[in-house]
């Protein structure tokens, strides 16, 4: 969802994937696994952007992936302690230069009664996000260093309903220290599932002397299953703060965690299956005109291939490859 939706449970994707790619008109996803449990993808495609990463186990318990995003070199070791905790370390050169490290740790317990996740970007000596010249460099107060954990329960008393919360904190080169908390309520049922999620920020640029709280915005999805062949979902999101999800604490992004920039936003979707086909469609409303996307997946070889056709101020044909 958009900006209060950091915390929200996680519904179904029915809004997001097979449809037309922002990056590429035509995209190609090479994927697979080998024998030796060594797991590799690449996607690539008309537009600029690709990356390509091999994956491959270390130990019994941990595994390393060495990724190439664009120009960035991004390795990974994830060690699973248990059936229930997964400790991840993330190396990000960015640009392939050793002097422009971010350095990001995260840690998930999933237990039936409860889950927890630490997410932390504790240094980064990206120039890009250094403090300005008026004030002292330091790679652990940057615009992207902050942490954050989040916290999901069931409510008791209440079948299928969960509660989830998640603190955070930016670390900035003023010496101030950026709050943050968004918050969701949610339903899961067999064949229908709702999500509320709303939170509180503070700006970067505040400069007063006690933070001032804002509120993100309220955002409400939703997702219902008729059948095994037919599925709708809706997510409409009131923004007043636009929330980087996959960090909070990072507003190195103009455009998130950096300001009010109020906007409302709905889209609309349907899924139906026909034999080993499945077809999507989506209504997107809230911008300067009605966006309409529509997409066809189905095997294809090897693989899969997704035809999307969007209609807007300019209507554009994609398509993506998937061979595993």
């Amino acid at each position: 969802m958009g900006g209060p939706s950091a915390d929200c449970p996680s519904l179904p994707d029915l809004n997001k994937k097979e449809f037309k790619d922002r990056d590429h008109d035509t995209k190609a996803t090479i994927k697979g696994k080998t024998a030796d449990k060594v797991e590799y993808e690449a996607n690539f495609g008309t537009g600029e952007k690709y990356d390509a990463a091999v994956t491959m186990p270390i130990t019994a318990d941990v595994t390393g992936t060495c990724k190439v995003d664009g120009a960035d070199l991004v390795k990974t070791v994830k060690y699973k302690a248990s059936d229930a905790l997964n400790v991840t370390t993330e190396l990000t050169f960015k640009e392939g230069s050793t002097d422009k490290l971010a350095v990001k740790l995260n840690a998930e317990y999933v237990d039936p009664q409860f889950s927890v996740e630490f997410q932390a970007t504790p240094w980064d000596t990206a120039a890009a996000t250094l403090a300005t010249e008026t004030t002292k460099k330091s790679a652990m107060k940057t615009a992207t260093t902050g942490m954050s954990v989040a916290i999901a329960a069931p409510v008791p008393g209440v079948e299928g309903v969960t509660m989830g919360i998640q603190p955070g904190l930016g670390f900035r080169a003023n010496g101030r220290m950026c709050p943050s908390m968004p918050m969701s309520l949610g339903y899961a049922g067999k064949d229908f599932q709702l999500a509320l999620c709303s939170g509180l920020a503070t700006l970067p640029d505040q400069v007063a002397e006690k933070d001032v709280y804002v509120n993100t915005g309220v955002g409400l999805k939703g997702y219902f299953k008729k059948s095994d062949t037919l599925a709708f979902a809706f997510e409409v999101d009131q923004t007043n703060v636009p929330v980087n999800a996959k960090a909070i604490y990072d507003s190195s992004d103009p455009k998130k965690n950096n300001g009010i920039k109020a906007s409302t936003k709905a889209q609309f979707g349907l899924e139906t299956k026909w034999d080993a086909a499945t077809v999507k469609a989506k209504a997107t409303l809230g911008g300067a005109s009605p966006v309409y996307d529509f997409a066809y997946k189905t095997k294809f070889g090897s693989g899969s291939v997704s035809l999307a056709y969007q209609v807007a101020d300019k209507n554009t044909v994609g398509m993506v490859y998937t061979l595993e």
